[in-house]
C-alpha cells in the first residue's frame, strides 16, 4: 500500500479481515501495551483510511453494499406462527411475516453510530450543587 509504512499495511490488511484492532495492531508490530492506543492514532490518518476503504471495498464491503443491507435490516421481518381459532386445540396454524423489532432497533443503533450521531463520553468535573427536576408521568398512562 503506497505511502505507508509495512506496520501499517500490516494493521490495513488485519482489519479489513475482520481482527479486532487491538490485536490487529499487536499482530501488526505495535507494542502490546499501547497497541489500542496507537491504532487509534493511526485510524485518524487519511493515509491510513483511505488505505482500509480500499481494502475492505476489496474484500467486498464497499459503502454501497453495506448501504444496501443496511436498509434492509432496517426494515427485517421474521416468520412467525400462530394458532386462529376460538380454541387452541381447534385451530389451524397460520405463518405470518412480522417486524423483527430486534434486529431493527440493532441496525438503528448501527446506523446512527455510522453517522456520528451518538456523543462520545464526556467527563465533566463539576463543583457545587446540582439542581435536578423529576416529572410524574404515572398520571399520564391510562390504566386499564
Amino acid at each position: 500500500m503506497a505511502g505507508l509504512t509495512p506496520r501499517e499495511s500490516r494493521l490495513v490488511n488485519k482489519i479489513a479481515a475482520g481482527v479486532p484492532k487491538g490485536k490487529a495492531g499487536r499482530l501488526a508490530g505495535f507494542s502490546a501495551k499501547t497497541s489500542s492506543q496507537i491504532v487509534y492514532q493511526k485510524l485518524q490518518k487519511p493515509s491510513i483510511q483511505t488505505a482500509l476503504q480500499k481494502a475492505l471495498a476489496k474484500a467486498g464491503l464497499s459503502d454501497a453494499r453495506l448501504a444496501k443491507k443496511h436498509i434492509e435490516l432496517l426494515d427485517a421481518k421474521k416468520t412467525i406462527s400462530c394458532v386462529s381459532g376460538k380454541e387452541a386445540g381447534a385451530g389451524s396454524v397460520d405463518f405470518v411475516d412480522v417486524d423483527d423489532y430486534q434486529v431493527q432497533v440493532k441496525a438503528l443503533d448501527m446506523g446512527y453510530k455510522l453517522k456520528g450521531a451518538y456523543i462520545e463520553k464526556v467527563e465533566m468535573e463539576h463543583k457545587g450543587d446540582v439542581s435536578l427536576s423529576v416529572i410524574d408521568f404515572s398520571s399520564m398512562v391510562k390504566k386499564k
